[in-house]
């Protein structure tokens, strides 16, 4: 009985059929970085994390000017990355209903 797997040469990146014209991972996938969520979610990331950084120095008492400041910061790259995930996600519906509109 033959063998009912492809053979790699079937399944490698480059024999598959690509469609959309964007880059795909080894596995099909659109890259992590092309995502629309992924620039904006990274920002929230980033801002929580500097704000967090500065607990433990603000929670002994031992902060400084600027302690506080890079807790703003870290607000304020919170902040622009929701508002840039909310605009990000407002263009992904349009683009969605205009795929769905399409077919």
């Amino acid at each position: 009985m033959p063998d009912a797997r492809p053979s790699p040469d079937e399944t490698s990146p480059d024999r598959r059929p690509q469609g959309d014209g964007e880059e795909r991972t080894w596995a099909g996938n659109v890259p992590l970085d092309r995502r629309w969520w992924w620039s904006p979610a990274l920002m929230v990331v980033v801002g929580i994390a500097v704000a967090a950084y500065q607990y433990s120095v603000i929670a002994d008492g031992t902060a400084i000017a600027l302690t506080w400041v890079m807790v703003a910061i870290g607000a304020v790259v919170t902040v622009a990355g929701l508002v840039q995930l909310k605009r990000a996600w407002d263009v992904e519906q349009v683009r969605r209903r205009g795929e769905t509109a399409g077919t």
